[in-house]
């Protein structure tokens, strides 16, 4: 018995989640949420299927939702880098620049990603911090590679790819 099946999670469930996950950013959040139901209710309580279904509840506006999905998940693990950085995505899509930016930093001590340094970036360009600002641009530049979004981002940022 593999360490999936001790947790209920089978071939069909991770099947079901692997394309509720790829509907994400796709403009089909609605249905990203439809295919998470589908996993049926031993799913529900599973963080992966909770973080997709605050992404999609976040691509759909629904900001109250997803905050409360994600502040539920930060409970549990407080220093969870990509926890952290989905609730301060959305608090950046909310305009809270001063809380986005320190879930931000504390999800950068746990975990840096490009998308990470893009964020940052973006939050102290807008706090106009320009030079600590460039510094995270030049990072999501570097971490990713030359077809990455997180990069071509950044480096429009900076002016040039």
């Amino acid at each position: 018995m593999s360490n999936l099946d001790a947790l209920g999670i089978g071939h069909d469930m991770l099947e079901g989640l692997a394309r509720a996950a790829r509907l994400l950013g796709t403009g089909r959040a609605a249905e990203t949420l439809d295919a998470i139901e589908a996993l049926g209710a031993g799913a529900q309580d599973l963080e992966t299927v909770q973080l997709v279904r605050a992404r999609a509840d976040e691509d759909l506006d629904r900001f109250d939702r997803s905050w409360a999905t994600l502040e539920k998940l930060l409970r549990r693990e407080p220093d969870n880098a990509v926890f952290n950085l989905r609730a301060a995505v959305l608090l950046y899509r909310a305009g809270d620049l001063v809380r986005c930016e320190e879930l931000l930093r504390r999800s950068w001590r746990t975990a840096p990603s490009p998308e990470g340094a893009y964020y940052l970036g973006r939050v102290l360009e807008a706090r106009s911090h320009d030079d600590e600002a460039r510094m995270f641009f030049v990072a999501a530049v570097a971490m990713e590679g030359r077809d990455g979004a997180w990069r071509a981002a950044a480096a429009a940022r900076l002016g040039g790819d």
